[in-house]
């Protein structure tokens, strides 16, 4: 085992905390993922919080928005407020989507790590 991992896990099984090296590693790395996991769930609530709606209905609707510009029956003033609209979203749609793919890839991790 690294000398540099071993030295933190040295007090965790000199108090008993854990009996093994092998147990200690793998508690915290789940501690570890369990906190990313929860901490992304949380940012992906806020987002269907403030939309009310999940992150797959959220990418449809505004790209149903992108389309709309196309629309040749907006004034330029309706397409002004639609653009500014859609690049606001389109910076939350961005976080979200980060947040949301993170959350798959730390949630595939934990299933590997437990199996």
């Amino acid at each position: 085992m690294n000398n540099t991992i071993a030295n933190y896990i040295q007090p965790l099984i000199k108090r008993q905390i854990f009996i093994s090296e092998d147990e200690a590693i793998q508690a915290v790395i789940k501690y570890y993922i369990d906190n990313q996991i929860s901490d992304l769930k949380e940012i992906n609530k806020n987002f269907e919080k403030k939309y009310g709606i999940n992150f797959q209905n959220f990418e449809k609707k505004l790209h149903e928005k992108s389309t709309q510009l196309l629309d040749q029956n907006f004034s330029k003033k309706n397409k002004l407020e639609l653009s500014q609209n859609i690049m606001n979203e389109e910076d939350d749609w961005l976080e979200w989507k980060a947040s949301y793919e993170m959350l798959q890839t730390w949630k595939d991790v934990f299933m590997e790590v437990s199996n």
